[in-house]
């Protein structure tokens, strides 16, 4: 499994075009992640967090071990799947639904997006909320991630600004406060994965849209912290005194990764 902070560091250097190093190398405690610059002096102190609940947001592996299942497919395919999906029962339809998708040329679906598709009532009626191709995996391998039931679009960012500036000043986030705080940078950074966790439902549908329209207000930062990058899984956010967008699609992440490693 590729670590966050991996994927942090090529997405940084890429947008950047400098060098991101690995900080916490284990030989202390309190070190923040990543820096950009000497060890002693940097440029930028970079600590990487996901914006994550236990409820939500572990990976269902199906399988006594907590394997991916394997089913026929040329492709990897990860499963957004509520309360209510039973895997016993309803792997043999999904599976189904998996091989017309390959046969139409589908890499993603979504319950809530793709009103005409004919899985639409099968999907609501189980609870899967989409099925996507995943490059993370090997071809064949399927995985469940379980995610809120309730989900609507958030295109305009409305509320985005006021959950970030929630999370920030949260006791969820001191320890990732402490370690930038105690850094000589002067600029010190919180690099945020998110996704469909439940976490922070206005943030997460918002970045889901792809953030084509950068949220109407600004988030209030912690002294300890002067930017922030939040990224999912098609795109990113970068806020220091105002919104920048960025591309962040998982094949060209694992493009980035290939060609550094």
């Amino acid at each position: 499994m590729i670590k966050s902070e991996q994927i942090a560091k090529v997405i940084i250097g890429h947008i950047e075009g400098k060098c991101v190093y690995e900080h916490d190398i284990g030989t202390s405690n309190g070190m923040y992640d990543l820096r950009i610059g000497d060890k002693d002096n940097p440029e930028a102190a970079i600590e990487v967090t996901r914006l994550v609940d236990k409820k939500w947001m572990d990976l269902w592996y199906a399988g006594p071990e907590h394997e991916p299942r394997k089913i026929q497919s040329q492709y990897a395919w990860k499963v957004g799947i509520e309360n209510k999906f039973r895997i016993k029962q309803n792997i043999s339809e999904l599976n189904n639904v998996i091989q017309q998708m390959e046969a139409l040329g589908l890499s993603t679906y979504w319950r809530f997006k793709d009103f005409r598709r004919p899985w639409r009532k099968w999907a609501q009626e189980v609870g899967v909320q989409y099925i996507r191709i995943s490059t993370w995996l090997e071809p064949g391998e399927l995985v469940f991630s379980m995610v809120p039931t309730a989900f609507t679009f958030n295109e305009m960012g409305i509320g985005v600004s006021d959950e970030i500036t929630a999370y920030l000043h949260s006791d969820k986030c001191r320890d990732n406060r402490d370690k930038l705080g105690k850094s000589n940078s002067h600029r010190r950074e919180l690099f945020i994965f998110t996704g469909i966790t439940g976490v922070a439902p206005r943030l997460e549908s918002y970045v889901h849209t792809n953030c084509l329209t950068l949220p109407p207000d600004t988030p209030k930062l912690p002294h300890e912290i002067t930017a922030i990058w939040i990224v999912s899984r098609t795109c990113g956010l970068y806020f220091q005194d105002h919104w920048l967008r960025f591309d962040s699609y998982e094949e060209q992440v694992e493009k980035l990764l290939k060609s550094s490693m």
